[in-house]
């Protein structure tokens, strides 16, 4: 009763429905007939207009809905990396979006708990995407092969509200972490998983 539907109802063009959207945006290096260096891959929540123009809408949950919940946003390589797929999703810019959030477990007042922060992206703010998502390939095709050699960053063993479960793993000597990744198993996963054709239907290229 509180997602206002008739103020921002889902994009419908074509066969495209703007829900659980899937995309791959492939990244080559001069012409269509180069092989891809990279694949940035997702899915976007919503799909939805909202004052004559396409938003991307982003559903999140959270402990606390608080200004620094809000302000992260802002600057999110998600946020900005579904508007990118968005626009070629579309054929159109696709500059503004929401993030819809629910906060866990909800408070005893209604009159709180769900928040709608609407977010813009601008042409600086796409080019430091591509300059980041070059930046990530860069870091993982350097360690890819001798992951623990990688520099260590802390930033984020106890992010979203609890440690990290490999906190154990990065404390140990590397002679011995080497040994734990050749007992490890490959768990595969991707946002594309079980959306047979759809998937090929969503490319985009840049």
């Amino acid at each position: 009763s509180r997602y206002l539907m008739s103020e921002m109802p889902v994009v419908l063009e074509g066969e495209l429905v703007g829900v659980e959207l899937p995309f791959c945006i492939l990244f080559r290096k001069r012409s269509a007939s180069d092989t891809p260096v990279y694949i940035y891959t997702g899915r976007i929540d919503g799909l939805h207009n909202y004052n004559s123009a396409p938003h991307i809408a982003e559903n999140k949950t959270a402990f606390r809905l608080d200004d620094v919940w809000r302000m992260m946003f802002h600057t999110s390589n998600q946020v900005t990396g579904y508007m990118v797929a968005a626009t070629l999703l579309l054929g159109r810019e696709v500059l503004n979006g929401f993030v819809m959030g629910t906060q866990i477990p909800q408070p005893k007042s209604m009159t709180d708990g769900v928040a709608f922060e609407q977010v813009s992206r601008n042409d600086s703010d796409f080019t430091r995407w591509t300059e980041w998502i070059e930046h990530s390939v860069n870091v993982y095709q350097e360690f890819v092969h001798r992951p623990t050699a990688a520099p260590r960053y802390t930033h984020s063993c106890n992010r979203y509200f609890h440690p990290c479960q490999f906190i154990p793993y990065c404390t140990m000597q590397r002679e011995e972490q080497t040994d734990m990744i050749e007992q490890m198993s490959v768990e595969e996963w991707s946002p594309l998983d079980h959306v047979g054709e759809v998937a090929d239907n969503s490319t985009g290229e840049v």
